[in-house]
């Protein structure tokens, strides 16, 4: 009786964390999606008068040769602490981790923001890793997270309370794996449009750049960018736009732009650190020749990881691991809370489906990858699941 009074309260935890409405997405090519989230929720900055900013200084020897720095947002009094990890390549200072970084500031939580594994950002603080070695990375992120709330506490900056973790999209895999090292030492795991699968969400972007592939040019891109210009000039709303025109071009922009640009700086660092020559043509030298808009078309994600990174490659290729929903039942099973917002038209997995349905998984009919996050919808219940008080209420 016991147990079953267990799973009762825990399964009705989980079930409170699931909207009760079916938001509805004014955009509904996948691509275009994102594109319109990003821009839509406009240049975003910290109240640093009201939420004072420090640097974190961390050194890890075993795991990283340059010390860390972080930055640490806070109330003026001691709080839960939260960490935020930002999606792909993406770096802390950019518009997606100071928008959940004003949200959880405005729940009452301090917060620290530690770089995307994969970007120049984490690069720099020179990991004893390969690069997408998410295993190496994660296990050294379980233990920046153990110095990160000790030197707080120790400092009366912090409660001492359970972290609040929250990752988006490669972050939110990231998020996943630090969790499951260490479930007790979180008080919830909140993953935004993480991948069903790291492997098969890799492999959806390489068909997605081949797709592309024919037709990449320096033309192409330019007038791409002059076709998005009013979107970031004018307040538009979703039905004042042409969806039809914008949507290609916002395909390009996310796989030749946004994904494969950030890709090779990630790799060129990684070779450099190595004291390895680029391989790669200048960018900067070469973008007004057809022969580097040839050489682009046919960049893809997975041929780079085998040939430069053996370990990130196996990694990838090895069974389970790469599953979000294999670490957070790991989680779900020290009774840990785990939230997952995924969309069906998620570019990333639409080579995949969710193979199981947690009562933590809540699936949209659309909403692109991380597109919906200026959504009121989003907000209401980003805020709702981080209310401190509903938390003190429902532990366990």
């Amino acid at each position: 009786m016991k147990w079953l009074i267990i799973l009762l309260i825990a399964v009705n935890s989980f079930a409170a964390t699931t909207p009760s409405l079916d938001p509805q997405f004014p955009i509904k090519d996948m691509y275009l999606g994102p594109v319109w989230g990003y821009i839509t929720t406009g240049g975003q900055s910290i109240d640093k008068k009201k939420y004072p900013q420090t640097e974190l200084t961390f050194s890890m020897p075993k795991l990283f040769d340059n010390k860390i720095k972080l930055q640490f947002n806070s109330q003026k009094y001691p709080a839960p602490l939260a960490i935020f990890i930002p999606g792909s390549f993406s770096h802390t200072d950019r518009r997606q981790a100071i928008h959940i970084t004003n949200y959880l500031l405005a729940s009452g939580y301090n917060v620290v923001r530690i770089p995307n594994t994969i970007s120049t950002e984490y690069l720099e603080l020179l990991p004893k890793h390969q690069f997408g070695d998410f295993i190496a990375s994660s296990h050294g992120y379980s233990k920046l997270t153990a110095k990160i709330k000790a030197h707080l506490l120790a400092a009366q900056k912090i409660t001492s309370s359970p972290i609040t973790l929250i990752g988006v999209s490669h972050g939110a895999f990231t998020s996943a794996v630090v969790a499951a090292q260490t479930p007790k030492m979180f008080k919830q795991v909140l993953l935004l449009s993480p991948p069903i699968d790291m492997l098969t969400s890799t492999q959806a972007l390489d068909i997605a750049i081949e797709e592309n592939s024919s037709h990449i040019n320096l033309k192409r891109i330019i007038s791409g960018w002059i076709s998005l210009i009013p979107l970031f000039i004018f307040d538009l709303q979703a039905k004042d736009i042409d969806q039809n025109h914008l949507a290609p071009i916002a395909k390009d922009l996310i796989t030749f732009g946004t994904f494969q640009g950030r890709l090779l700086r990630s790799i060129n660092l990684h070779l450099e650190q190595q004291g390895i020559t680029t391989p790669f043509p200048s960018f900067k030298f070469n973008f007004l020749t057809r022969k580097y808009w040839q050489w682009r078309a046919n960049v893809k994600f997975l041929p780079l990881i085998k040939k430069y990174s053996p370990d990130g490659w196996k990694a990838l290729h090895t069974p389970k691991i790469t599953s979000t929903l294999f670490w957070t039942e790991q989680i779900t099973r020290q009774h840990t809370p785990v939230t997952i917002i995924s969309a069906q038209d998620d570019f990333i997995n639409v080579t995949d489906s969710w193979r199981q349905h947690p009562p933590y998984l809540y699936i949209l009919k659309n909403g692109g990858h991380y597109g919906y996050r200026n959504q009121k919808w989003f907000k209401e219940y980003l805020l709702k699941l981080l209310s401190l008080d509903q938390l003190s209420s429902s532990e366990f």
